[in-house]
């Protein structure tokens, strides 16, 4: 009796487990979250920065995760569906899948200034667009921030590498 109990227990624990990877997890453990990326190729894209992206799709959502050398550094995530308006994230789609994204005892907390929310022990930071909710770590937000700062500068001083006509 004992013995079935336990494996009654392990199975439950194991359906009612998170399915969502995190940043910071290797290639091999989002695969075995998410199961094989999407598409024909290993690689599905890149991102300004120049990481690999890989997309997959995983319950209701297209998860697009961002790997730099080997380790997610962020995860996009989208609903899919046939309407733009089905595809709007809704509070409870964000509650939900950040709830997926903590560890037993690590809550998130508001940005002070709005801006999305940051983990209690701040490894992650999420912020939320109309229809794509972004999980990241902050070592790659400040990157991100520093190029988009560099196109910026490079558009306003006319320092571009674009040929002019």
């Amino acid at each position: 009796m004992k013995t079935k109990l336990i494996g009654i227990i392990a199975i439950a624990l194991a359906i009612s487990s998170n399915a969502q990877a995190r940043p910071g997890e290797t290639e091999a453990q989002v695969a075995s979250r998410y199961g094989v990326a999407a598409g024909s190729q290993p690689v599905t894209g890149h991102d300004v920065l120049g990481n690999e992206q890989r997309s997959y799709h995983f319950r209701n959502y297209i998860v697009i995760v961002t790997f730099e050398n080997g380790e997610s550094i962020c995860e996009d995530i989208r609903k899919q569906a046939e309407k733009t308006s089905e595809k709007l994230l809704q509070r409870n789609d964000v509650d939900s899948l950040l709830a997926d994204y903590t560890a037993a005892g690590v809550i998130w907390k508001r940005d002070p200034n709005g801006g999305g929310w940051d983990s209690a022990d701040g490894k992650l930071r999420a912020r939320k667009g109309p229809s794509v909710l972004r999980i990241y770590n902050p070592a790659y937000g400040i990157q991100l921030a520093a190029f988009a700062k560099r196109k910026a500068d490079e558009s306003y001083f006319g320092l571009s590498k674009k040929p002019r006509p």
